[in-house]
């Protein structure tokens, strides 16, 4: 998949989703260094049922791992979901990326829809839906 990723593309698609004023992206800072970053807001990659929120994209260094980053990234999505006036939020990953569907899923995610069959099997995405309690 590495051999075919398209770095104009991403670097586009992510400056795009930073200057945008529905999205939030957060930085991971560890001192100078970067540990990964956090988008959130109106859905940046297409439409998804009837959710109007959306966590667009959610990386963080195999080091900031397992280290309670992911469950900070996690309440920050909450609190802007609540902020703008939504219940509910979704995410897409690569269905072959089983180590995230494993973390959303921890998360509460519920698998909803999946896409899969794409001759680029990077395109397989799989959508977990996220819905809030009403504590704050």
């Amino acid at each position: 998949m590495i051999d075919n990723y398209d770095y104009a593309y991403y670097l586009a698609r992510d400056e795009k989703r930073i200057t945008d004023s529905e999205q939030l992206v957060y930085l991971l800072m560890d001192k100078e260094n970067c540990g990964g970053y956090l988008c959130v807001g109106s859905p940046s990659f297409g439409t998804y049922k009837d959710f109007g929120f959306c966590l667009n994209a959610l990386y963080l260094l195999p080091a900031y791992q397992g280290r309670g980053f992911g469950r900070q990234a996690f309440a920050i999505t909450a609190a802007e979901c609540r902020r703008r006036g939504f219940q509910k939020f979704f995410c897409g990953c690569n269905a072959h990326n089983q180590k995230a569907r494993n973390f959303y899923g921890h998360m509460g995610g519920h698998l909803g829809a999946a896409r899969l069959g794409h001759l680029n099997p990077a395109l397989d995405q799989v959508y977990f839906e996220f819905t809030l309690n009403s504590e704050r």
